[in-house]
């Protein structure tokens, strides 16, 4: 929400809108990710979301990291 560059903005509006997205784009996502999960949540799925965000490499592993994070209550998003 505070983020002042202007990178991330294009990149997240890439994955919500189904767009290709770029290397560049995933690694902007997940260390977004990465922050907020950091945050300090209450969730018995906290360690897992905290290890398997380093792990995202594609969309796709955004897809199923935030379907993960959001069946447990949490949305990055």
């Amino acid at each position: 929400m505070n983020e002042a560059s202007g990178v991330l903005q294009p990149a997240v509006r890439r994955y919500l809108t189904g767009k290709r997205m770029s290397h560049g784009d995933v690694a902007l996502v997940r260390a977004y990710l990465r922050m907020w999960i950091d945050a300090p949540w209450d969730s018995p799925l906290l360690d897992a979301l905290r290890t398997q965000v380093d792990e995202i490499v594609t969309s796709d592993d955004i897809d199923r990291w935030i379907d993960r994070a959001s069946r447990d209550g949490i949305d990055p998003f």
